[in-house]
This record gives structure tokens, sequence and C-alpha cells, in this order.
């Protein structure tokens, strides 16, 4: 890893301090700060020279995952980190024991979207309508363990 890329754990000043990604802050419009805070509680941040770029955590309730990311305009001078972070991420869930990974993206973020489907593999199950505390429209998202073994032969 470079030397000026740590992964550490989450704090709420990341938040404060990280520029969000236009869709990303589109997602958590209208949702209390205080709500987001606690449920990133576990997460982990990625920082580029001190600067938060990413965050990331996951909820595992019965070998399904919920996954959670955030990002900033900073991942895109770090593309092939984020995504050996993502894979890396993933396969670590299914060798725990997890059989299934599931994320939402909001409707218009389509990099985001792009970038779990294309790198990570998840692929687009439904579309949620007035989903979570903002009400907005989202996608969600899923890969299995089976999915995931298919995708490495």
């Amino acid at each position: 890893m470079n030397n000026d890329v740590r992964i550490v754990d989450f704090e709420p000043g990341h938040f404060f301090a990280m520029p969000l990604r236009e869709e990303d802050a589109a997602d958590m419009a209208g949702i209390d700060t205080d709500y987001l805070l606690r449920g990133w509680q576990g997460g982990r941040t990625v920082l580029k020279k001190g600067i938060p770029v990413f965050f990331y955590g996951y909820r595992e309730h019965l070998g399904t995952v919920t996954l959670w990311l955030v990002s900033s305009p900073l991942v895109d001078s770090m593309p092939l980190f984020i995504t050996r972070l993502g894979r890396h991420g993933v396969a670590a869930m299914f060798r725990a024991g997890a059989h299934r990974i599931e994320v939402c993206c909001h409707v218009g973020n389509m990099r985001s979207l792009a970038w779990l489907t294309r790198m990570l593999g998840f692929r687009v199950e439904g579309l949620m309508k007035q989903c979570g505390p903002n009400r907005q429209d989202r996608f969600l998202l899923a890969l299995t363990a089976t999915e995931h073994k298919e995708e490495k032969a």
C-alpha cells in the first residue's frame, strides 16, 4: 500500500472533513446526520495524505451482509486501489461465511452503480421505491457466494 494511503477506523470527524461526491450527497440529502453517523459505527475510512477519501462498512445478519460505501471525488485518483479493496472485502466476507452481500445505490448514482456491477460483480435485483429515511428511490444490488465462485472460475 502507498505510504500516503491509510485505512483507519471511521470517526465522525471523517464525515465532516470529506468532500462528498455529488451523487453521494444527493443520496444522503435530508437524512439526519446523527442517524447516518450511528449507522457508520464500526466502519473504516480510507485516508490519502490524511484526507478522508472513502468510507465503508457492513452489517451481517444470518449470513446476509449489508454493505455501505460513501466516496469523495478523490477516489478518482486511486481507482485501482479502491477496486482492489472492494474485491478483497467481498472475498473476505464470503470466506467468513456470508452467503449474500447486498448494497443499495441511489438511482441517480450511475458512477457507483457501474463500479458495483462492473468491478465488483454485483447485479441489480430491483428498484426500491421511496426507500430509507429520505424516501428516495434506490436500486438493490446483490452478490451471492455461488455467483462469486462462478465469477472466479
